[in-house]
């Protein structure tokens, strides 16, 4: 049976503060394998609503996130980049029990911001009856408090699990790297893993 943690996001690109999500998720649930889904590049455009000049392709954004996480023994998955699924979360769910057998159990690992969205998801329902729910907050949020306040959340409260680790790395967004590449003053260095630093640094070149 496999047991796997979905981390799913943009990875544009990929920072050290997704890493260390990865690596609580590996604390929170040991024996379980972490597996990080990068969404297709119609997600960016469309529901990020981001510059097509502001996206690395979805073969970029997997080779820099494969090159980041496998050191660490994570697992990648290039289904929602390859179209293999819809991308909708309970889409992509059903298509990894079909490729890994249906008593495959999933935990999805998600912030407090996506918690407080997960009510009006597609197939919200179908999800919580597919997955578990692994939360990691950041420092000031309150995610049982959250719950209490939302009846849907609150019905399925024992699927969902609250890890209380402290984060080193909260504020590494991607965005903030794509903005220091743009202003060329180099912190973005710091903020991603050492796997890729070079890679990225050579994609800005092209």
């Amino acid at each position: 049976m496999k047991k796997f943690a979905i981390i799913g996001g943009s990875f544009n690109p990929v920072t050290k503060a997704h890493v260390e999500i990865g690596q609580i998720a590996a604390r929170e649930l040991p024996g379980w394998q972490i597996l990080y889904i990068p969404a297709p590049d119609r997600f960016l455009t469309s529901w990020k609503a981001m510059e097509k000049n502001d996206i690395l392709s979805g073969e970029q954004r997997l080779n820099l996130l494969r090159k980041a996480v496998e050191p660490h023994g994570f697992l990648c998955e290039d289904c929602e980049v390859h179209l293999k699924t819809s991308a909708k979360t309970y889409d992509t769910m059903q298509y990894l029990r079909v490729q890994y057998g249906q008593d495959t159990q999933l935990v999805y690992v998600c912030g407090t911001d996506k918690l407080s969205e997960l009510s009006i998801w597609y197939k919200a329902e179908g999800i919580f009856e597919l997955s578990r729910f692994l939360v990691i907050p950041r420092d000031g949020d309150e995610p049982e408090k959250m719950i209490k306040e939302i009846p849907f959340l609150k019905e399925r409260r024992d699927r969902i699990l609250i890890s209380h680790e402290p984060r080193i790395y909260p504020d590494f967004s991607a965005t903030k790297v794509r903005e220091s590449i743009k202003a060329g003053d180099g912190k973005w260095k710091e903020m991603v893993p050492k796997e890729i630093a070079a890679d990225l640094e050579a994609l800005q070149k092209l």
